[in-house]
């Protein structure tokens, strides 16, 4: 009885440590001197940066009934760090849906970045070696791979 007391306890403190975790968002660093934290809660991601000029805060509406994901990720390969908003298709939720944001310096704020081909990133790859991004389109009712290589800034 004793066991499953203190066994309960801890799987309340750890899921109150990952709801505030989550809450706090993820923080990281796009490129040094720029701090950045991204969150996402209630089909928003909401991110904050800050750098020597002041903090941009701006949030970023997901038309999505599923579970929204986010990462960071090198999504230029030039060292300069961004994030994605991943969620599964609203369809037959077979594929995973990206959006991909990385940090322009030169506008001291994330842009969202587009596919090569198609609408949006689909079931994303990245391929380190080639430095590029592989996703999923569809042309006519086929499916098809894009390469996507996003250039720096």
């Amino acid at each position: 009885m004793l066991i499953r007391k203190i066994l309960s306890n801890l799987i309340f403190c750890f899921a109150c440590a990952c709801s505030s975790v989550q809450a706090e968002g993820i923080h990281f660093r796009p490129v040094d001197g720029i701090d950045a934290v991204v969150s996402e809660g209630h089909g928003k991601v909401t991110y904050k940066i800050t750098d020597r000029e002041g903090v941009v805060e701006k949030s970023i509406d997901v038309d999505t009934e599923s579970k929204l994901h986010l990462s960071i990720g090198d999504y230029r390969f030039d060292g300069k760090k961004g994030f994605a908003i991943s969620y599964l298709d609203e369809g037959m939720g077979v594929y995973e849906v990206y959006r991909i944001f990385t940090y322009s310096r030169k506008l001291r704020d994330f842009e969202e970045q587009s596919p090569a081909c198609g609408d949006e990133f689909l079931n994303l790859k990245l391929d380190s070696k080639k430095r590029v991004i592989q996703s999923t389109y569809f042309s006519g009712n086929e499916p098809r791979i894009c390469v996507t290589k996003l250039k720096r800034n």
